[in-house]
């Protein structure tokens, strides 16, 4: 319904408290983060009886795909949440290219960059935001 979308307003009010949060929220470690997200996993599999019936009354969708729908989200956070504490970039060895002799290892890892968008489809409307979220708030 329409009753069901953000205004303007809304929406500028969200962005802005993202872009207020990102500052503090990068600089929190990944132990913290992994444990943040595996709560997260917890209170969706908590509040798992909740969400199954709001999937079903507002997605019509069938209960036992609901069910499915909320496990999956639920796992994506308890992933996201192991990946937090153990995904840390890695080494590229320079010096396999030929113009890289004499050059060590480059080292890369992941880093916030800011608040970002994402827009999920109805159909599954907590598992697909649940892929966006989780990788986002673990890297």
């Amino acid at each position: 319904s329409e009753q069901a979308l953000a205004s303007r307003a809304e929406i500028d009010e969200i962005a802005a408290s993202a872009e207020a949060a990102a500052p503090e929220f990068r600089r929190t470690s990944r132990y913290l983060r992994g444990r943040l997200l595996a709560a997260m996993a917890r209170g969706i599999d908590e509040a798992r009886p909740e969400l199954v019936e709001l999937i079903v009354q507002q997605a019509g969708k069938p209960r036992q795909l609901a069910e499915g729908e909320v496990s999956r989200a639920a796992t994506t956070f308890q992933f996201a949440a192991e990946a937090a504490r153990s995904f840390a970039g890695g080494l590229v060895p320079i010096d396999a290219d030929p113009g890289g002799r004499g050059f060590g290892p480059a080292y890369w890892d992941w880093v916030p960059r800011g608040p970002v968008l994402g827009i999920a489809p109805f159909n599954f409307p907590l598992n697909l935001v649940s892929h966006k979220v989780a990788p986002a708030l673990a890297v």
